[in-house]
């Protein structure tokens, strides 16, 4: 058991393969400024974002399962995750896409092969940013996102 971040990564390069992240009080794995393929991760029983990719990131991805967490797969802040192959079960917000600060701009996730299961809301996107999935553009439907998940007038 984590109180923080299980992994953070600032404005780096990489790649994370076969890795498992359990009960984070925080973020699962934490994405700045970086550059990142990911491969073949689980995570479970996360506090708040279990890929959180934010301030201008880049994230490839495949193969990975989201369990029982707030939010699975969160783009925010000029960030794009591109990804293939993805379940996501038990979660509060499946994806998310926003803006969060001003010096950035919208985000974009692009999924195939996307299977959401028991997800309260499966898709919050702000005006501006983009989600596509297997079958189609999600539309935007959520004004303001920074101030729902950081209390933020």
């Amino acid at each position: 058991k984590n109180k923080h971040d299980a992994f953070d990564a600032d404005f780096s390069d990489g790649i994370i393969k076969d890795s498992y992240f359990y009960f984070s009080g925080n973020d699962g794995a934490d994405f700045s400024g970086s550059n990142i393929e990911i491969e073949s991760l689980v995570f479970s029983n996360i506090k708040d974002k279990a890929i959180s990719v934010g301030e201008a990131s880049n994230v490839k991805a495949k193969n990975i399962k989201i369990l029982k967490s707030n939010m699975g797969l969160v783009s925010k802040d000029k960030s794009s995750i591109i990804i293939n192959n993805i379940a996501i079960d038990s979660t509060d917000i499946a994806m998310a896409v926003f803006q969060k600060k001003s010096e950035y701009g919208p985000s974009k996730i692009e999924g195939k092969k996307v299977a959401l299961e028991r997800c309260k809301n499966n898709f919050w996107v702000e005006e501006g940013s983009e989600l596509i999935v297997d079958y189609g553009v999600i539309e935007p439907n959520m004004v303001n996102i920074k101030s729902l998940l950081y209390n933020e007038e």
